[in-house]
């Protein structure tokens, strides 16, 4: 007798066990169900920053044509400026046989804005009294 319980002993002292270990019931249900869950959560997420890049896509994109107005409306002030500062071009000399009465008014009219209303009146006098 002593040495069963020797093996005995031992065989509780190793853990050695005649039962095969099982999952307790419900576990496989649980770990599925958990599983899910984290699914459902992923694709929640994926969602959440899919709606955010397009959200900010957009953003973007009225951000960009703001900035192209505003470039548009720059570009055209500059020009405006730089017409308003150039001096206009004029013809000068007489007039040709088939522009009738449309004669060029002198040059000063033309490169100084001061003098064009002084000069406009000058033409037109000497285009009636002629």
């Amino acid at each position: 007798m002593g040495l069963i319980r020797k093996i005995a002993i031992i065989m509780m002292l190793t853990g050695a066990s005649s039962h095969t270990r099982r999952e307790p019931p419900g576990k496989a249900e649980w770990a599925r169900a958990k599983a899910e869950k984290a699914r459902e959560k992923a694709a929640q997420a994926q969602a959440v920053r899919a709606e955010a890049d397009a959200k900010v896509a957009g953003e973007q994109a009225a951000t960009l044509a703001r900035a192209l107005n505003e470039d548009k409306a720059h570009r055209r002030a500059d020009l405006r400026e730089i017409a308003e500062k150039r001096p206009r071009p004029c013809r000068s000399g007489h007039p040709t046989p088939d522009s009738g009465m449309d004669a060029q008014m002198p040059i000063s009219a033309c490169t100084r804005p001061e003098a064009a209303a002084s000069a406009s009146a000058a033409w037109s006098r000497s285009i009636w009294s002629a």
